[in-house]
């Protein structure tokens, strides 16, 4: 699913990107990439996760290259929305790369704790970090913290 190659950022996030991680900060502070650029057809089979039922989140991922997913993953979405800035622009290049934190024993982790040490290293070179949404009240209901954005 999508590609993993930070030359698929635009250039000046690649160039930011590859600055950040030779940051002094980012001793012992290891990830892995995920996702740089991913289709429009990949986002869809993304975005119905947890929206459509599994036959036709099966479907749509089928069509998009992607593996199934069971029921269980299929309880939560993962993405929201279908304008992500993964996908690629007029030049084919994505404003957006998804990273995974990996623990102290190399394994990967979601621990907020990992995100928390990564994510300001990420904004200090430009990129948003983490995705923050509201419900219509203005109450936060959902972070991913994996998530950067190039904000220039």
């Amino acid at each position: 699913m999508g590609t993993r190659n930070i030359d698929d950022l635009v250039p000046e996030a690649a160039a930011a990107f590859r600055i950040a991680q030779a940051d002094q900060d980012f001793k012992n502070k290891p990830f892995q990439i995920i996702c740089v650029l991913r289709t429009q057809v990949e986002q869809q089979a993304l975005y119905a996760q947890g929206r459509k039922n599994l036959d036709q989140v099966n479907a749509l991922r089928k069509s998009a290259g992607m593996v199934s997913i069971t029921a269980d993953e299929n309880k939560h979405p993962i993405t929201w929305t279908m304008q992500s800035p993964h996908i690629p622009n007029k030049d084919g290049k994505s404003r957006a790369v998804d990273i995974l934190a990996l623990n102290q024993k190399n394994r990967p982790t979601w621990e907020l704790i990992y995100y928390n040490a990564i994510g300001p290293i990420f904004e200090h070179y430009g990129f948003k970090w983490g995705v923050w949404l509201r419900d219509k009240t203005g109450k936060l209901y959902h972070t991913d913290k994996g998530h950067l954005e190039w904000k220039k």
